[in-house]
């Protein structure tokens, strides 16, 4: 199975999301920015991305609508974390490409649920 890839500037929020996923039997890689992640999809392919909203240079949402662009990651599922405050900005984040969201913080059963619903 391909690896589920994390994108987010916050070395501790990419742990609490990458260990019940490893324990839940998937493989994770990590992204700390964007333009990060870009770099490691040009040579890895990945099942499915979670990845944050705000991140520095370029933002969650300008990523996805990035990937979308390109042909090899129309069906890519993505799933985009959001604040609680920001609950209000699911609508667009679906309408730029998003597949599902996430609301930090994160319950961990509900990230490994949505995860194993997409794959």
């Amino acid at each position: 199975m391909l690896p589920i890839l994390i994108v987010d500037e916050s070395e501790e929020l990419r742990h609490v999301l990458k260990f019940p996923l490893i324990y839940a039997g998937f493989e994770v890689i990590e992204a700390q920015d964007a333009l990060e992640a870009v770099g490691i999809l040009a040579h890895q392919k990945v099942a499915l991305i979670i990845t944050d909203w705000e991140m520095p240079q370029m933002n969650g949402l300008d990523f996805v609508r990035k990937l979308r662009e390109s042909s090899l990651f129309q069906d890519l599922p993505i799933l985009l974390l959001l604040k609680e405050s920001e609950a209000h900005k699911k609508r667009e984040a679906l309408q730029a490409g998003v597949t599902d969201t996430l609301t930090r913080p994160t319950d961990l059963h509900r990230l490994v649920e949505k995860v194993k619903k997409r794959l």
